[in-house]
């Protein structure tokens, strides 16, 4: 019981790190984020569909972190109303360019300035963990998997599972953790209990995305979770900046 307890403080320790009310995301983003404790809670899924995907892949219980965010911006210029399918290949191909995201930077609430999130993000080929180049996608396909490494100040070296599902009604990015995840060597988070959702929607003349974290902590006590919710948020704006730049050629 002691090494639970002793693992539940190690990770609210390291997810204490971002400040609420601030946002690195520019004014054209617009977005509303909240605290997800049951079903009835995802207030924000865009419809019925994604809603159903999200019962079923995520696990939202008293014990389980879920957060959820809604972010809606103007179509660059270069993207169709509607979206195309040559729209869909280029996100798809932004979905795939994981080294694009070693030095994307979240605001620390510790040191109250920004700090890089991902010293290193590359492809790996799983098992054997060789770093390979970004993939190049020309074509399109329902579904895509890859693995990838990626490490932070906080948890180390961490190998995910990422998978693109590009259907008519969304394009979504989901990944989630293969190995443990740590803190001062101690596991904190089991294999497949970290996870993320990245749905991207074509709406009109906007693009709208919607973020959901889905988090397993090892033990059976619940966190203070008011202190984990602003981290998690921020890591997912720094994931949704990194998309928005990409979507716009910054």
């Amino acid at each position: 019981m002691k090494n639970k307890l002793f693992a539940l403080f190690l990770i609210l320790t390291a997810l204490q790190t971002i400040v609420q009310g601030y946002s690195i995301l520019p004014d054209t983003i617009h977005s509303k984020k909240h605290f997800v404790k049951t079903t009835k809670e995802l207030t924000f899924a865009p419809n019925s569909v994604i809603r159903a995907f999200i019962i079923k892949n995520a696990s939202i219980t008293k014990n389980n972190i879920t957060l959820e965010a809604y972010h809606t911006f103007k179509k660059p210029q270069n993207i169709k109303n509607p979206i195309t399918s040559s729209d869909r290949l280029s996100i798809i191909n932004i979905l795939h360019s994981i080294s694009s995201m070693q030095g994307i930077k979240y605001y620390s609430q510790t040191r109250k300035k920004l700090r890089i999130l991902f010293n290193k993000s590359y492809v790996i080929d799983y098992p054997s963990l060789k770093q390979l180049n970004d993939p190049v996608i020309k074509h399109l396909q329902q579904t895509y998997t890859f693995y990838t490494l990626q490490e932070d100040k906080t948890f180390g070296k961490v190998t995910y599972r990422y998978t693109i599902y590009q259907i008519p009604e969304f394009i979504l990015l989901k990944t989630e953790n293969v190995n443990h995840i740590k803190y001062s060597m101690m596991p904190v988070v089991d294999k497949r209990k970290f996870k993320f959702f990245l749905f991207i929607l074509d709406k009109g003349e906007d693009i709208a995305l919607y973020c959901l974290y889905s988090i397993d902590v090892i033990g059976d006590k619940a966190l203070p979770l008011q202190k984990v919710r602003d981290s998690l948020f921020n890591r997912s704006d720094a994931i949704v900046l990194w998309f928005y730049n990409r979507l716009y050629g910054k």
